[in-house]
């Protein structure tokens, strides 16, 4: 069954309970460029992530293409060495293959120019073959990740109905809430900081995480709300924004304010209104003297026990409460009343990841376009350093590794050229 990442129509959560595996199919529109081939490579990690997180466990990446496709708008090449990263992109964040569609490249219909591993020269002599063909034998030497797992102990929330109940909904911005975006948005801050992330259900476990995430849960099933309280109460860290709890699943509105029932108690603030903004438009926030600009949704909120950590600073809310921390029994809860262009909340979340002790299983630093996902047998951490950038990056390692395809012993500084993907290993 080829799952199409975050495709919106179907809940593919519900789906893959009836499956005895997941596999999907990846198609990124590289470009070769750092600006936006970061993006491409974030939410590529982001939705084999997903596809990840459905069974908690290893899937297939069933489809992918070594070089273009026929159906972008731009079917552009992928630059020499993207094919390699990307594939081994997705063995680092869970998958146990790296599939194409297509093989060979049929002369007629649709897809007669769309990429394969044989061209319509017939032969191996061309630069995707030859691309192929190396991937391959470096896949060989990798037999010993194949069924690892991966450790998180951060989750986003996503739920596909919420973003159904959300778009369907006669109000805010009316054609676009940009539910995805969002999700994309506060997946990135983990993601470039080398941090894995389970991208979770309302029905999953939610012990087993430090610090949840949950943008734009708008629409929330009373179940979930206790979920939530006993997750906080028992320690837990959740960061929520804008629009949460207002509906439950039948979208009928909570009321007694917004957020429903008892999460205004566990965030500490209660929602009066919500100021939708036009595109030309927007606030500007302020936290320890730093100005941020606020665009599409403002709430007016009211902290009822929560702590400010920022106020809008223009319009008749200026002076209003524009992000809150609550402490709520063993566990804290943030809370953030409007939408960012990013650099709000990555702020805030490198604060929250350093207050909760969470970091990267790579001890070293990651420079632009580098970043650093693991998967583990429970004896051994492989970890994958990536270099999604067109130029040479540096970090260091104060431990010792080894190189999984070599065995040579590594520590110290590490030099990364454009497009390498190094595989580490080292004993828990």
């Amino acid at each position: 069954t080829n799952l199409m990442g975050l495709y919106h129509v179907l809940d593919y959560r519900t789906m893959a309970k009836e499956l005895d595996f997941i596999s999907w199919d990846c198609y990124g529109r590289w470009r070769g460029s750092d600006a936006s081939d970061l993006d491409v490579a974030s939410y590529s990690a982001l939705q084999h992530d997903v596809n990840r997180s459905f069974l908690h466990k290893p899937f297939l990446l069933m489809e992918s293409t070594p070089s273009l496709v026929n159906w972008h708008t731009h079917n552009k090449l992928k630059r020499p060495g993207q094919h390699t990263i990307s594939s081994l992109q997705a063995i680092a964040h869970g998958s146990d293959s790296v599939l194409y569609f297509q093989w060979r490249k049929s002369r007629g219909a649709n897809e007669q120019f769309h990429g394969a591993v044989v061209d319509h020269a017939g032969h191996e002599n061309t630069r995707v073959f030859r691309e192929v063909a190396a991937l391959g034998e470096r896949l060989e030497k990798l037999d010993e990740i194949v069924g690892t797992t991966t450790k998180s102990r951060v989750a986003i929330l996503y739920d596909w109905p919420n973003r159904w109940a959300i778009d369907a909904a006669q109000g805010f911005q009316k054609d676009n809430k940009k539910v995805k975006e969002t999700l994309c948005q506060f997946y990135n801050p983990f993601w470039k900081r080398g941090i894995n992330t389970d991208i979770i259900g309302y029905e999953d476990d939610f012990s087993q995480y430090e610090l949840i995430v949950a943008p734009m849960i708008f629409s929330i099933p009373e179940q979930l709300i206790k979920k939530i309280e006993a997750f906080v109460k028992n320690g837990g860290t959740i960061l929520g924004t804008y629009m949460m709890g207002m509906v439950n699943e039948n979208t009928l509105c909570y009321l007694g304010g917004f957020p429903a029932g008892e999460l205004k108690e566990v965030f500490g603030i209660w929602n009066e209104e919500i100021d939708t903004l036009y595109d030309d438009e927007f606030n500007t926030v302020e936290k320890d003297g730093v100005s941020y600009k606020a665009i599409d949704y403002c709430e007016i909120i009211h902290p009822q026990g929560a702590k400010v950590l920022a106020t809008y600073t223009s319009d008749f809310y200026s002076g209003e409460a524009a992000a809150t921390v609550n402490t709520y029994k063993k566990g804290k809860a943030y809370y953030i009343a409007f939408r960012d262009q990013g650099d709000f909340h990555d702020c805030l979340i490198d604060e929250i990841l350093k207050e909760c002790n969470i970091r990267s299983d790579f001890d070293g630093a990651l420079p632009t376009g580098v970043t650093a996902h693991s998967r583990t047998d429970g004896e051994n951490l492989f970890v994958f350093l990536e270099n999604f950038s067109t130029s040479k990056a540096k970090t260091a390692t104060k431990y010792e590794w080894h190189n999984v395809e070599t065995g040579d012993p590594i520590t110290g500084e590490i030099l990364l050229g454009a497009y390498q993907t190094l595989i580490l290993k080292r004993t828990l």
